[in-house]
C-alpha cells in the first residue's frame, strides 16, 4: 500500500467563506462611510459662524455684539446642548432654499422671513398646510435657537444687560456703600432653564 501524501493548504492562501463575507462586508461599510466621514471632517465649524451670527442677530436684536456665533462655532465639535455641525448646516441650507439662492446675502426683510417661517413651523405655530419644514430640520432649529439664546443670556453683555433687574422694588439704601450703577445680579442659570 502506497501512502499518498497530502500537503496542508498554505495558511495564507486559504479563506473561509466566513472571513471572506467579512472582509466584503467591511471594505464595503468603509466604502458607503469614507464620504460621509470625509465631509464632516472637511467642514470647519468656523465656517458658520456668519450664519450663527446672522440667526442670533435676527432673533435677538443686537445680539451680534456678543459674537455668539464665534463662541457656539467653537463648541460644536463637543455637541454643546446637543447642537452639532450638521444641525446649524441642515438650517442654513433650509434658509438658503427658503429665500431661493444665498440667506446671508439678502436683505433684512427676506431673511427675517424666512427665519419667521422655520420658526413657525419648527414650533408648530404655522398652519398644518404651510409647514414645510421636515421633522429633522425643525429639531435642528430648536436646537440652534435654544443654544443662540443660552448663548445671549450667559454673555457678560446678555446677562448684565438684559438680566439686570431691581433687587428691591421701590426705594432701598443699602448698608454697604455701593455705586449708583452696581453690577447687575442675574442669575445665569435661568437662561439654561428657560431656554
Amino acid at each position: 500500500m502506497t501512502s499518498v501524501a497530502t500537503s496542508a493548504p498554505s495558511p495564507a492562501h486559504s479563506l473561509s467563506r466566513r472571513e471572506l463575507l467579512c472582509g466584503t462586508a467591511a471594505v464595503g461599510a468603509l466604502a458607503l462611510a469614507t464620504p460621509r466621514i470625509a465631509q464632516n471632517a472637511a467642514i470647519d465649524p468656523a465656517d458658520l459662524t456668519p450664519l450663527i451670527d446672522e440667526v442670533s442677530d435676527l432673533v435677538l436684536p443686537g445680539s451680534r455684539v456678543a459674537r455668539p456665533g464665534a463662541f457656539i462655532a467653537s463648541v460644536l465639535p463637543s455637541r454643546w446642548r446637543g447642537l452639532t455641525v450638521d444641525d446649524v448646516q441642515r438650517v442654513g441650507r433650509w434658509l438658503d432654499q427658503a429665500v431661493q439662492g444665498q440667506f446671508l446675502r439678502r436683505d433684512l426683510a427676506q431673511r427675517y422671513a424666512a427665519l419667521a417661517s422655520l420658526d413657525a413651523a419648527a414650533f408648530g405655530r404655522a398652519p398644518a398646510a404651510s409647514r414645510a419644514v421636515d421633522a429633522e430640520t425643525g429639531q435642528s432649529w430648536q436646537t440652534l435657537k435654544r443654544a443662540v439664546l443660552t448663548a445671549w443670556y450667559t454673555s457678560e453683555k446678555g446677562g448684565a444687560g438684559d438680566l439686570a433687574f431691581q433687587l428691591v422694588p421701590g426705594r432701598w439704601d443699602p448698608d454697604l456703600p455701593i455705586g449708583d450703577h452696581p453690577h447687575p445680579l442675574s442669575n445665569d442659570w435661568l437662561a439654561i432653564w428657560f431656554s
